[in-house]
């Protein structure tokens, strides 16, 4: 359980319903059980013989009652030897594990840590996805704002460029007017020097 206040059946086979959800959940660290054991002392615990001893703390009867006669739980530690659960077996028997059982039990364990891992992996992955969606969005529309920005001081500048180039048209005519009426104000001057020289 993700509060990590309790043990919660994840899936199972072979045990009757009405013993599965009478284990989901388990509280710990002190609840019943090998599983809880082994999450809380991060070690396989086994229990070969429920009839003579238990780790039930006075709730024997309950797996007795579903024909359990044996308990064995594996831990399931994640990365910085965090609990994450327990493989747990339970058997209509009484026995303890072989070295094989043994083997299986923690193959098993390190098979279901590896895919919490994947999954939280996919988890983060989706996460950062997200947030390289919503970055990229921030991104284009900076982007798309900046280049608002550029389109209209382009714009701006086009239209000082074409004022400045109104001023300097007009301030060209003008003097050219002013170069054209001194040439004839020149002109006239020649002419009256001209006159003026003859009647002397």
């Amino acid at each position: 359980e993700p509060s990590g206040a309790s043990l919660v059946l994840a899936g199972h086979t072979g045990i009757a319903d009405g013993f599965a959800r009478a284990i989901s959940p388990l509280p710990l660290p002190d609840g019943p059980g090998a599983a809880v054991a082994a999450v809380r002392d991060r070690q396989l615990v086994i229990s070969p013989a429920l009839g003579l001893e238990t780790l039930w703390r006075g709730r024997r009867e309950l797996p007795l009652s579903h024909g359990v006669r044996a308990e064995w739980a594996q831990p399931i530690v994640g990365p910085g030897n965090a609990a994450l659960g327990a493989v747990t077996v339970f058997l209509p028997q009484p026995r303890g594990p072989r070295v094989r059982d043994r083997q299986l039990l923690a193959t098993a364990a390190q098979l279901v840590a590896m895919a919490l891992a994947a999954e939280r992996e996919r988890t983060a992955a989706a996460t950062q996805g997200g947030v390289r969606d919503s970055e990229r969005a921030r991104l284009a529309a900076a982007l798309e704002a900046a280049e608002s920005a550029r389109e209209a001081a382009v714009a701006e500048a086009e239209r000082e460029l074409a004022a400045l180039r109104g001023d300097l048209e007009l301030a060209a005519r003008q003097r050219e007017a002013t170069e054209s009426e001194r040439e004839r104000l020149a002109a006239a001057l020649d002419v009256a020097t001209r006159e003026a020289d003859a009647t002397r």
